[in-house]
């Protein structure tokens, strides 16, 4: 690790809304109360669920315009993030000090943030409701990554899948190590960690908070720095720790109107570089979260990028 600052801190910035020396608190539960909740119809649950996705989906669609001179790249994000009231965490590789020079009007906050990214030869994604700006191979791998992580966790067995799905800030106090955050991230689901020791070097983190979200994700955030992903097994209760896949992709089914073929085909011409094809109804693409993300713009009729 680079002494950035003086002293061992790694080059980790999270922000929730609050820049203060001690760790910010976790931002208020935006779902339905727990008493509320026990009461309600199990099919409302999706629905909430869905509600409280748009929210935050609706925080990263909204368009930003600011104006950057030479100004730090941690100063800039966390005025950026806390007049967004996101998270955004800087790859621990990442110097925070590097001086930025970038401007955007009246662009999503998700794509303004990619092309800041682009700025300094870096690049950036979303997990979940955290935005991500690191190393550009890391970062064109982590949201889809983040998604089969997701899904994994959704299949596995007795109680370790509500425990792997609840939602729940991640937040560390200051000069953390990533170790003891892993460990902790581990013992939410009664895992062990064989080798962690060998598989994360001793760093030190500067504090860090997020909103909640889903334990997956938590995790998968904080292995990003490491270009570490994860394994459950469930049948010994341990969390192997295994190397990010070079290549990744996932498949999507989205919804299509009139012409499901002639749509296929047109698609198909667009982005020759997935695999895109129509069966069951819908517009099924194989490729990475950000691909299946500019299908759908294009469906939708939507802009896949926007001048900054």
């Amino acid at each position: 690790m680079r002494n950035w600052q003086g002293f061992s801190i790694a080059a980790v910035l999270a922000i929730t809304g609050s820049v203060a020396a001690q760790p910010a608190s976790p931002p208020a539960n935006p779902r339905t109360p727990p008493a509320a909740r026990s009461q309600t119809n199990p099919r409302d649950k999706g629905s909430a669920r869905e509600q409280a996705d748009a929210a935050v989906n609706s925080l990263w669609d909204a368009p930003v315009s600011f104006q950057w001179k030479t100004r730090p790249l941690r100063d800039g994000l966390v005025r950026l993030a806390e007049s967004q009231r996101v998270g955004i965490l800087i790859d621990r590789r990442v110097d925070p000090e590097t001086s930025v020079s970038f401007g955007a009007s009246d662009v999503p906050l998700e794509e303004a943030l990619s092309y800041l990214a682009q700025e300094i030869k870096l690049g950036a994604c979303r997990v979940g409701p955290a935005g991500y700006i690191g190393p550009e191979p890391v970062a064109k791998r982590l949201a889809t990554i983040a998604s089969m992580r997701r899904e994994e966790c959704a299949k596995l067995p007795g109680k370790l899948r509500p425990k792997a799905t609840a939602k729940k800030p991640l937040a560390w106090e200051e000069l953390s190590t990533p170790r003891d955050l892993v460990k902790q991230l581990a013992g939410e689901l009664s895992l062990t960690v064989p080798d962690l020791e060998s598989a994360i070097p001793h760093d030190l983190w500067a504090t860090g908070s997020f909103p909640e979200m889903q334990w997956s994700d938590r995790i998968t955030l904080v292995l990003a720095g490491f270009d570490l992903t994860y394994q459950i097994e469930a049948d010994s209760n341990t969390l192997q720790l295994i190397a990010m896949p070079q290549e990744v992709s996932i498949s999507r089914g989205l919804a299509v109107k009139g012409d499901g073929r002639k749509m296929a085909e047109k698609l198909t011409q667009q982005f020759p570089g997935l695999a895109i094809q129509f069966r069951e109804g819908k517009i099924w693409v194989t490729g990475t979260v950000e691909d299946i993300a500019k299908v759908e713009r294009v469906m939708q009729g939507r802009p896949t990028t926007r001048a900054v």
